[in-house]
């Protein structure tokens, strides 16, 4: 999975790295796994996607969805409400 740290404009930003190309998502992709698999799940660019799958396994080995679905599961599956980590992060960001 390569959600990293980076460095911009001396913020610290989490970013979606693609698991085929290496680059920054930044507007549309998705997340993969395989649901005979450990539960990994990998990010690709939709561009990248048919490449990343054909090298590992085919395209019937996957399932996926777009990246901007994963946010709003990961929230429900922690019990978080949105607002309420929105207020947070304004909060931070003020430290």
């Amino acid at each position: 999975m390569a959600i990293r740290i980076r460095i911009i404009d001396d913020l610290s930003c989490p970013v979606i790295e693609c698991d085929h190309c290496g680059k920054v998502i930044e507007r549309s992709g998705n997340y993969e796994w395989k649901p005979d698999g450990d539960g990994m799940i990998y990010f690709t660019h939709k561009r990248c996607c048919r490449a990343f799958e054909n090298e590992h396994g085919g395209r019937s080995a996957w399932f996926c969805n777009e990246v901007d679905c994963l946010p709003v599961h990961l929230l429900n599956n922690l019990g978080i409400k949105y607002k309420d980590a929105a207020a947070k992060v304004g909060r931070l960001a003020e430290l």
